[in-house]
Order: C-alpha cells, then sequence, then structure tokens
C-alpha cells in the first residue's frame, strides 16, 4: 500500500507538471505569437521585425520561455520561445549601440530563428516542411544563394545562405538516429559584391 502512495504520488506530481508545462505552452500561443504568417526575408517574421527593441518584442511576444547569454555574463542576447512539440522561435538580440547586448530594453532584434511553424511561410514561398523534407526545392524559390553546401552523408542541401535577401536554412543530419534537424532563420540583408 505504501508504495502504491508513492507511485499514485510521483504520478500527481507529473500530472501536474504537464498540466503547469501545457499552460506555459498554451499561454505563449495566446500572447500573441501568430501561429501562420508572412516571413518577409531580411525584414521580419509575424509579430516581430528586425530591428524592433527588446520591449517591442515583449509587447508583442510576451516573456520568452529562456534567455541566455552569449558574449558576456548577463547579456541575454539569445531568447527562444517554446510554442507545442517541435516549435520554438529564437530571437537574438545586439545592443542599441551596434555592441552586444546588454540584457535592456532597447537592444535591438539582429536576427531571428525558428523550428516548426509550418504555417510561416516565407515571400519566396519556403515554409519548414518544405526546408525540412524536400530541400532541392530551396533552389528554385532561392536560385542565386551566396552560400550552399551539401551533406556528405545524404547529398541533400545542408545549408543555404542568401545573403542579398537575409534568409538561411541549416540542415543537419545525424547519422546515428538516422534523423536531420532543420533551422530557418532571417538576418538584415546585405548587398553581394
Amino acid at each position: 500500500m505504501k508504495n502504491l502512495k508513492s507511485i499514485l504520488s510521483i504520478s500527481l506530481v507529473c500530472s501536474v507538471f504537464a498540466v503547469s508545462t501545457w499552460a506555459e505552452v498554451v499561454s505563449k500561443v495566446e500572447l500573441g505569437i501568430p501561429k501562420s504568417g508572412v516571413v518577409v526575408e531580411g525584414i521580419g517574421v509575424p509579430g516581430v521585425d528586425l530591428g524592433d527593441t527588446r520591449e517591442e518584442v515583449l509587447t508583442s511576444y510576451g516573456e520568452p520561455t529562456q534567455c541566455t547569454s552569449v558574449a558576456s555574463i548577463g547579456d541575454m542576447a539569445s531568447c527562444v520561445y517554446r510554442l507545442d512539440i517541435g516549435e520554438q522561435v529564437s530571437i537574438r538580440y545586439r545592443g542599441a549601440d551596434g555592441r552586444d547586448a546588454q540584457n535592456s530594453q532597447n537592444d535591438i532584434v539582429q536576427s531571428i530563428r525558428w523550428i516548426g511553424m509550418d504555417e510561416w511561410i516565407t515571400s519566396a514561398g519556403v515554409n519548414y516542411n518544405l526546408a525540412h523534407n524536400h530541400s532541392e526545392a530551396l533552389l528554385d524559390a532561392y536560385p542565386d544563394p551566396t552560400l550552399l553546401s551539401r551533406s556528405h552523408f545524404t547529398g541533400e542541401i545542408s545549408r543555404l545562405i542568401d545573403v542579398a535577401q537575409g534568409f538561411t536554412v541549416s540542415r543537419s543530419y545525424n547519422p546515428y538516429s538516422n534523423r536531420t534537424s532543420t533551422r530557418l532563420s532571417i538576418f538584415p540583408a546585405r548587398p553581394v559584391q
């Protein structure tokens, strides 16, 4: 009977944790992270633009799930918003002066990366599903990439960077798990010489 009470207690704790974790996920969606919309390369994603302040991001998306320091302790330059399983948005900040982020409301969005978010579609027609499952189709959308590399294992596109449009797709294949992870991101576009 004592073991049954222990099992029930553990089960209750796990259930409470699962409910509170799910409540956090639901609250992130309710705070304004759009589940769908157009990504404009070099400009912005649904709800946030490059160049927005940290304060503007907090107003639009709410509190992030987690922030970590990048260049110096306490800069909180990289913030992640986790949504549904397999979906997240990461925002990288720099300081308003163009240097390292300062964990200030005036820090500026430098780049935005996302995983999942299949209903976010770039102006060139690329969504997460296409980038993840049909990498060769990326060349139809971005025919003149600044950098294109292929996986030694699969021969598929592993990285595509289009500096002129401010867009990147990174795909990593793990031969041990036979799985590919995919990340899409935008950054300020720059002219290519």
